[in-house]
């Protein structure tokens, strides 16, 4: 299948106050967050490189001792293994996210 649409996508609640809907190829795996606001999202470490980009609203992210306030359109890269936590404002976001290789199994369980 090459196409996926919204209806199609699988949606998880990891952490209070961020839902993700995501879909997968054999290789990547892409997931659009819609994140509350005023919500701190606590620390996360994975083994995957993760491409992300805000689409909608301003929040902060810190990527192992780096923290930068991120608004619409900016974009950040986190290695696998590197430790990183965001944070929301007063309003929602929306944060697009890539991961590779496709961690699907994280997603489904």
């Amino acid at each position: 299948m090459f196409f996926s649409f919204p209806q199609d996508f699988k949606e998880k609640q990891f952490k209070p106050g961020a839902m993700n809907h995501f879909f997968w190829g054999d290789t990547v795996l892409m997931s659009r967050v819609t994140l509350e606001p005023n919500r701190d999202f606590g620390l996360a470490i994975h083994p995957y490189e993760q491409v992300s980009m805000l689409l909608e609203g301003e929040m902060e992210l810190e990527v192992g001792d780096e923290v930068r306030r991120l608004q619409k359109g900016d974009g950040v890269v986190i290695p696998p293994n590197t430790k990183h936590r965001g944070r929301t404002f007063a309003t929602p976001a929306i944060l697009l996210e890539c991961f590779g290789p496709a961690c699907k199994e994280d997603f489904l369980t």
